[in-house]
């Protein structure tokens, strides 16, 4: 914990008593800008005087940090309703191997899950009192909305040409390396292609959603 010492490092601080600490403790010199709980930091100069005017900042930055998740999880729970509401009036007949496929994967996640919570398969199984089979019934339900939800989402970028540009791809791309480095991590260990896939579906599916709020409005 940073509050066990003076944090030198204050762009790592990411909680908000570490930057109280660092503040009573007047060893740090950036000021904080919190957005959906991480920190960004800015160069000012710190004095005792400046003391109520950084708090004041700090206030306002975590207030504006808070808002801007709240808008974030109304935005997603919104799309989620919308996706669920396509998939319902939608007939698709999927492959008994896709649903299976996605059934093991959707497995695979759980248990790596759980294994970084420091907590065995087998005892996560005797928590929630299931079967390994019971709880691939429930995964395999799960399966079919997100292949079901792909089918949709792919469909209409399809059809509504909701489809990001090669440009966009890459300037996100690069993006994401950029900040990973920044982090300390090793980039070079990064699959871009796999990277590249990743955030292709991620720009579609913001495009399909964009596209299906605007008609909403309309």
């Amino acid at each position: 914990s940073c509050l066990s010492r003076k944090c030198q490092d204050f762009s790592k601080c990411v909680s908000l008593s570490c930057l109280l600490y660092a503040m009573r403790e007047k060893t740090f010199s950036r000021i904080i800008k919190c957005t959906r709980g991480r920190v960004h930091t800015g160069t000012v100069p710190v004095c005792t005087k400046k003391r109520p005017r950084i708090l004041n900042d700090l206030k306002k930055s975590i207030e504006e940090g808070i808002l801007e998740e709240k808008e974030t999880k109304e935005k997603e729970r919104l799309r989620v309703a919308l996706l669920e509401k396509l998939i319902e009036q939608t007939k698709i007949e999927l492959p008994e191997i896709l649903i299976e496929g996605e059934t093991e994967n959707q497995l695979h996640s759980l248990k790596h899950l759980i294994e970084r919570q420091g907590m065995s398969f087998e005892d996560y199984l005797n928590k929630i009192k299931k079967t390994e089979d019971d709880l691939k019934k429930d995964l395999r339900k799960e399966a079919e909305k997100t292949l079901k939800g792909f089918v949709v989402l792919r469909t209409i970028a399809k059809l509504e040409n909701c489809l990001p540009s090669p440009e966009e791809i890459e300037k996100t791309v690069n993006e994401i390396i950029n900040y990973q480095a920044m982090e300390g991590n090793d980039v070079n260990q990064i699959d871009r292609e796999a990277l590249m896939e990743y955030t292709k579906e991620k720009l579609t599916n913001e495009k399909v959603f964009q596209f299906l709020e605007n008609q909403d409005q309309k």
